[in-house]
């Protein structure tokens, strides 16, 4: 049985972890959630995949589930993947993970209500998935740390298993209730069983009770008592013949048949043995198996059983259980994992969009390093460069930004043409610093005319001191790849906050510039922008337009050197050789100085590393050593 667990994860990511483990755990039972998305995939063709081969859906249900995700997005992934099931005709058993309201196309179908009682509803759930590919109940794969009764509140807490009999305590009740009777009739004839004669009250007994199918005595045989429990467990009790026909040698025999299997030893001590013998209406016979339980119980194991003859087979079942001591509970304790921990298995795992990350990190997973912020960038893939559609869009803005429109010309954009073949995978996680660096971090002022306070960006530093001033921090400078990949993400968005620009999202050449003499001859400002600021803005501005990682200000203030050097698309690792001072490195992000075409993502520039620019600073990243 194949099993596709559909949810949020915002919401229900433990949960839906959690599930995922406990249904692997069974024989013929296999499930499927995205933590085993390939990245080297198409992630919505595996997810299809995967719901067009399941035999049934598991939805954990949740506020997230009905929250609409963007302007151009109405529902969820999750609701699109109830709809795709629903047409497909696949099974859909929903799971209340938090309180919530059920989506209307789930409407009329019963849900297994986690919220109240996350460990009832688990038992409820497996229960139902074993009666569907009849596992019998407690028989996992393997006695690992998955346990069947395992709370869901208590994450990673190893608990023991369940025992196959607890689960039938009431019917092994009634089996010993009934051998009780038949002792009871055996002895109640004058205190002797006739030997002579076969009973005369098997119908009476029938009548009795309707687990008693056949009760013969034969002299000098021996006794054969065959209880049906239910329509297909059948126990068989054989008494051998004595000398003594008193109440206290039947009873015997059933003791010692009952030591012969160790388990119902175990239920017979924990349910309360003497209280249910006691029921008899015979208190001679009653005094005397209390007698002999008590005596049994007492025992070594080094009793005689040359008198204990008799032979039992109890509860024919397929696969048979092998008698074992009642185990010892250890308790285990399983460190609580921190969110640097949860974050980087994440990180680990990867994304397949920009979403992904936001759901569970909306502003970003932000960490220090020695006092500097740095942001979590998690592993994935994205097609670097823009395509033709957006080639046509900045050749637009471009002509919007210049006084003298129509000068901007389509060849100075296709040195960022994908020609889709540029894909580019992000195997490991990294870190990139939250801002740019700024001349307090950096220790001293690059060219104070153009930057000067303490939290304004470090200019006018050539790439080899960037470089070197990132090494000494642990870490270097960006590949072109990596700073795209965290401007834009699995997306591919335009600008570091979206796909549209308004005017005022980031520090760029708009009303401002003609503020300065510098920027008279200037042919691309836009007076119709006002950005508030003339030349750079403190690191820390425009925090509400950061990218999906939460890094800010990629876009404007400042170009930022990378690491690669400057060479036509499509990128390849060999870019990242360093280099002589006569090879031209990349900058990225635009500047306060420049229009708003070159606050796109995918805009391409290109200095020579010994170069030293008011328009230019850095920031760092730092590689994923976990």
């Amino acid at each position: 049985m194949h099993i596709f667990i559909s949810y949020a994860k915002k919401d229900t990511f433990e949960l839906a972890d959690r599930l995922y483990r406990q249904l692997n755990s069974l024989d013929g039972v296999t499930a499927w959630m995205d933590r085993d998305l390939r990245p080297s995939l198409d992630w919505s063709l595996q997810i299809q995949n995967q719901i067009d081969n399941c035999d049934e859906m598991i939805v954990l249900l949740s506020p997230d589930v009905n929250r609409k995700k963007t302007d151009d997005v109405d529902i969820s992934f999750v609701m699109k993947e109830i709809h795709y099931a629903r047409r497909t005709g696949k099974p859909i058993t929903p799971i209340m993970a938090e309180d919530t309201s059920p989506p209307l196309v789930l409407e009329g179908i019963e849900y297994i209500d986690f919220a109240r009682d996350p460990n009832m509803g688990m038992e409820r759930l497996l229960a139902e998935i074993r009666e569907k590919i009849s596992i019998p109940i407690g028989e996992n794969k393997s006695n690992d740390t998955i346990r069947q009764n395992e709370s869901v509140n208590d994450i990673g807490k190893s608990k023991p298993k369940q025992s196959f009999f607890i689960s039938f305590p009431y019917s092994i009740l009634l089996s010993i209730t009934v051998v009780i009777i038949v002792i009871l009739i055996l002895v109640s004839q004058n205190g002797q069983p006739n030997n002579n004669n076969s009973l005369s009250t098997l119908d009476d007994l029938t009548a009795t009770s309707n687990n008693v199918a056949d009760v013969a005595t034969k002299p000098n045989q021996e006794t054969e008592v065959i209880i049906t429990a239910s329509a297909t467990k059948t126990s068989t009790v054989t008494l051998a013949p004595t000398d003594t026909k008193d109440a206290e040698a039947i009873a015997q025999s059933i003791v010692l048949t009952l030591n012969q299997e160790s388990t119902l030893t175990q239920i017979a001590q924990e349910t309360a043995t003497a209280i249910l013998w006691t029921q008899t209406p015979t208190p001679d016979v009653t005094r005397t198996v209390s007698v002999v339980l008590t005596r049994w119980a007492g025992e070594t194991a080094t009793q005689e059983s040359s008198n204990a003859t008799s032979t039992a087979t109890l509860w024919t079942l397929t696969p048979s259980l092998t008698p074992s001591s009642t185990p010892t509970v250890t308790p285990s304790l399983t460190k609580t994992k921190t969110p640097l921990e949860i974050a980087i298995e994440r990180a680990i795992a990867g994304v397949q969009s920009n979403e992904e990350w936001d759901e569970w990190y909306p502003n970003g997973f932000t960490y220090e390093f020695d006092g500097v912020e740095m942001v979590l960038v998690p592993s994935g893939q994205f097609i670097m460069g823009s395509t033709d559609d957006e080639i046509e869009y900045a050749v637009a803005i471009c002509d919007e930004s210049r006084i003298d429109e129509g000068n901007c010309a389509r060849e100075s954009f296709e040195n960022e043409l994908s020609l889709q073949v540029n894909n580019q995978e992000i195997l490991k996680p990294f870190w990139i610093d939250k801002y740019e660096v700024s001349n307090s971090l950096y220790g001293e002022v690059g060219c104070a005319d153009w930057s000067e306070a303490p939290n304004e960006p470090r200019n006018c530093v050539n790439w080899f001191d960037a470089n070197a001033f990132c090494e000494g921090r642990g870490g270097r400078l960006p590949t072109e790849a990596e700073w795209e990949y965290a401007a834009r993400g699995p997306d591919r968005l335009i600008f570091p906050w979206g796909n549209t620009y308004e005017g005022n999202e980031a520090n760029h050449c708009d009303t401002g510039c003609s503020q300065q003499p510098w920027a008279s001859d200037l042919r691309y400002m836009n007076e119709e922008h006002d950005d508030e600021y003339t030349i750079v803005s403190p690191v820390t501005a425009y925090s509400d337009n950061q990218s999906w990682v939460g890094a800010q200000n990629l876009a404007g203030n400042v170009w930022e050197w990378v690491s690669s050097v400057y060479w036509d698309y499509p990128y390849d690792a060999s870019y990242e050789e360093l280099s002589d001072e006569n090879d031209r490195h990349i900058v990225r992000g635009g500047s306060f100085g420049d229009s708003m075409n070159s606050l796109r993502s995918t805009d391409r520039n290109d200095w020579l590393p010994n170069n030293r620019s008011q328009y230019v600073g850095f920031r760092c990243v730092r590689d994923f050593d976990g």
